[in-house]
């Protein structure tokens, strides 16, 4: 599934207390991650350590397909990367007339897709990829890089 054909049937919405009281429950099959985005994900705003979104159907708005949370980060250039891949890391960002030793970034620290849905709809990896590409293209973030932590198991989280 693309970026477009995600907008299309969803709507991007910030995780409210309101948000989520009027949401069927939320379940990806993994129990950590059904407590952060039933409870935690508000703790963590309202501590600043980072927002949660939420991809609703447009036509069932109380249907949750994913979820993910959102933090500042940082990548930082040390000495044991390669002066080659420094410089393509500046250049792939337009940073390269920058002398920082740190760049900001944004990180996906939580996503989750919801178990009622099939890998034909939208796995966790390709939710990962329209993020990257959905903050590249709509200048929701003013950053120039977004991380993901590794993703360990292909099926739908």
């Amino acid at each position: 599934m693309t970026v477009d054909e995600l907008l299309a049937r969803c709507d991007l919405i910030r995780a409210s207390e309101e948000k989520l009281a009027a949401c069927r429950p939320f379940s990806c099959g993994e129990g950590d991650l059904d407590e952060f985005f039933a409870k935690d994900c508000l703790v963590n705003q309202r501590k600043l350590l980072g927002k949660t979104y939420l991809f609703c159907l447009k036509d069932q708005p109380d249907t949750i397909v994913t979820a993910f949370s959102l933090s500042n980060d940082s990548i930082r250039l040390t000495n044991r990367i390669t002066d080659e891949y420094k410089e393509q890391f500046l250049d792939d960002t337009d940073l390269c007339d920058k002398t920082l030793k740190r760049f900001p970034a944004v990180l996906i620290g939580r996503l989750g897709t919801s178990s009622d849905f099939d890998v034909a709809f939208v796995s966790e990896f390709d939710c990962a990829a329209n993020l990257i590409t959905f903050f590249r293209i709509s200048k929701f973030s003013l950053q120039k890089v977004l991380t993901v932590p590794v993703i360990t198991k292909s099926v739908i989280c």
